[in-house]
């Protein structure tokens, strides 16, 4: 059985709010398509409901934004792999239809990436970026 891996790498130059809102929405996008991961909902002794907690880690690595392309392009050609990027066309759309009509007038190599989340074969995952440091923001 292959082990598996999530991480999520980002852009370490840009700002801490950039950061968190590119990680929240890389996170919220994996959630719809790795359920399996999410815990079940956990109740308190008082009766409370509280959500539950994925399964495996998530790192937060830190590269430039140099190496966030790069790794985001090798892995999109992995097929063991499940790929979710976060782009400055996504980050800067208010609408899914702003974001759209940016998309389809970009070729890949136009693309800056922020971000990207990787889920999937744990070797495939290192070899892509297990030299990469925890981006401590």
């Amino acid at each position: 059985m292959t082990e598996l891996k999530c991480v999520v790498i980002v852009d370490g130059s840009l700002s801490a709010g950039i950061i968190a809102n590119a990680v929240a929405c890389l996170g919220f996008s994996l959630g719809t398509i790795i359920p399996q991961e999410l815990g079940p909902v956990q109740t308190d002794a008082d009766g409370i409901a509280h959500g539950g907690i994925i399964s495996i880690p998530i790192p937060i690595l830190a590269a430039s934004s140099d190496q966030v392309k790069a790794i985001t392009d090798n892995a999109k050609k992995v097929e063991s792999l499940i790929v979710y990027d976060m782009s400055e066309a996504a980050q800067s759309s208010k609408t899914q239809d702003e974001y759209r009509q940016k998309i389809e007038r970009m070729t890949s190599a136009d693309l800056c990436y922020w971000a990207v989340a990787l889920y999937g074969d744990k070797k495939a995952i290192n070899k892509l970026c297990g030299s990469l440091p925890l981006f401590r923001g």
